[in-house]
């Protein structure tokens, strides 16, 4: 199930996505927030989540040449990010700021540059259209632009129609994501319908997934009904997952509705 994400509209989201995010790591000493400043929600400190984010550039544009991705096995991302993260020592933001920002542009001129026909290889053996690279980048970078501006405690609002086009590259992917240990012995059906978009099916046995694209109404355990933002932040683990419930951006019913609030659980971000 590969979505025909438009690459007008994927650049310019990556485009936006990294500027954002280079202009808030612009202003982090203004703010007087130093590198061992921590991130009120990570075990990660500012200068570990500056160099993650330079190194999650410098193997992108690896990728954008053909090359093969390190992370093989996407059951182990988080734990190779803390390895990748050990192996270096510099944490100094007067360094990091700068070389995100030649990473960021130097992946954008070989994006605008890339033919349509290119498959950029991704994580476990995957690989995308250049659309799709670029959607799933900038869901990189905007995941890591929110978790900086609570550092600083400004506002980070995904629009809901980036939020969408991100959404419709992730979920194919996410049967490779399921957390076998915690989906271990679950059999449900979730109907998700992304508000202003499309609907998919996820079905859980036993360890496994698989996601369909369907028309909303068939046969489920628990359906969501979600705000494109809300639903994509929920997913990454970001923020309380109660409050976009108690302000209506996501509503659940079904013969199971508490089962929406085991979904985050189920799937590793990717």
């Amino acid at each position: 199930m590969e979505y025909l994400v438009p690459r007008d509209q994927a650049f310019d989201l990556f485009q936006r996505a990294g500027r954002r995010v280079e202009r808030i790591l612009s202003a982090l000493p203004g703010h007087g927030v130093r590198s061992d400043t921590a991130i009120p929600h990570m075990e990660w400190t500012v200068g570990d989540l500056a160099l993650h984010l330079v190194q999650a550039l410098e193997i992108a544009g690896d990728l954008q040449q053909g090359k093969p991705s390190p992370y093989t096995d996407m059951q182990r991302i988080a734990e190779m990010n803390a390895e990748m993260l050990a192996q270096r020592v510099d944490r100094d933001l007067a360094r990091l700021i700068p070389r995100f920002s030649t990473e960021f542009r130097a992946m954008e001129r070989r994006f605008r540059e890339m033919s349509n026909g290119t498959r950029v290889p991704f994580h476990g053996g995957t690989s995308f259209s250049p659309a799709q690279a670029m959607a799933m980048m900038s869901s990189e970078l905007l995941m890591h632009g929110w978790d900086l501006a609570q550092v600083v405690h400004e506002p980070f609002v995904i629009p809901e129609s980036d939020a969408r086009l991100i959404l419709y590259t992730i979920t194919p992917l996410m049967p490779r994501m399921v957390d076998r240990e915690n989906a271990r012995g679950l059999t449900a059906t979730y109907e998700i319908r992304i508000r202003g978009g499309e609907t998919f099916r996820m079905h859980f046995e036993d360890g496994e997934a698989h996601v369909s694209h369907v028309q909303p109404g068939g046969p489920a355990d628990c359906y969501v009904s979600a705000e494109p933002s809300a639903f994509l932040l929920m997913g990454y683990g970001r923020g309380s997952q109660m409050a976009p419930v108690m302000t209506g951006k996501m509503v659940t019913w079904g013969r199971k509705p508490w089962l929406a609030g085991k979904f985050s659980k189920l799937v590793k971000s990717p």
